[in-house]
């Protein structure tokens, strides 16, 4: 796929340091974007993001240490982006702070809320910076959700509540309306981030099933065609990126693929 030029073009990633969120960037500086990265304390070297920016011929990204959970870490990074820039073109709502499910004892009602808060409201204390600090919501917002909204993955509780709240955040008219949204469900991504939330044992399992693995580059190549505009008609709507993983609804098939 050809992607048109994204010189002049402002796009912020939320986790952006690493993973999906650094592969991501990456995608979006290449093709010319002015790109915002956010990180949790202690989780990036700045030098080598510059690098692996410079390495594919991307302006150098603007790395902040903002913790999504955090209003005035949220106020005081709008600020520094209303400082450089008249509008913000894209959001990529990518970072997700969560514990670990897997039973009922669990399960604790105050994690559930904090999850909540940080990974699924942060969206909203975003556009109300965006708007009050630049003028105007983001033009383009991509949300990272994931299939974990309607399927079971164990020990992923967590993630799939603050995953179904964003999404409902997200496609809620009165709050986005301003902007074209997106919604990317993504198979499982065998990225850091992966084992840090299921655990070598589930990743061991899953290798067994490599042609569902989605590489992060796959992913970054439907954010890129959010941001172009190739795929304005099918806003609001899940896009599956899963290799074709929810054809496969049986053990039956799955076993004769292992």
């Amino acid at each position: 796929m050809t992607f048109p030029d994204l010189t002049g073009q402002v796009a912020l990633v939320t986790g952006g340091t690493r993973g999906l969120g650094l592969t991501s960037g990456l995608a979006l500086g290449r093709h010319g974007a002015s790109v915002w990265l956010t990180h949790r304390w202690g989780s990036a070297e700045r030098s080598e993001i510059e690098a692996a920016f410079e390495s594919v011929s991307a302006p150098r990204p603007r790395v902040v240490e903002a913790d999504i959970g955090s209003a005035e870490d949220t106020e005081r990074l709008f600020g520094q982006i209303a400082a450089e820039h008249d509008g913000l073109d894209l959001l990529v709502a990518n970072a997700c702070v969560a514990g670990v499910g897997g039973s009922l004892d669990a399960l604790r009602a105050r994690d559930i809320r904090r999850t909540l808060q940080a990974s699924a409201f942060s969206l909203t204390e975003y556009l109300r910076q965006s708007r009050t600090q630049l003028g105007a919501a983001p033009a383009r917002i991509v949300v990272m959700s994931s299939d974990g909204v309607a399927v079971h993955h164990p020990g992923y509780d967590y993630v799939g509540f603050a995953k179904a709240a964003l999404e409902a955040i997200a496609c809620d008219p009165s709050l986005t309306r301003e902007s074209t949204t997106f919604l990317i469900r993504c198979r499982h991504a065998l990225t850091g981030g992966f084992t840090e939330i299921f655990g070598a044992e589930t990743l061991a399992v899953l290798q067994r099933y490599e042609a569902f693995a989605v590489q992060p580059p796959e992913v970054a190549d439907v954010i890129l065609a959010c941001a172009s505009g190739y795929l304005d008609g099918v806003r609001n709507q899940p896009i599956q990126v899963d290799h074709g993983a929810g054809r496969v609804d049986n053990v039956l098939t799955a076993g004769g693929l292992s």
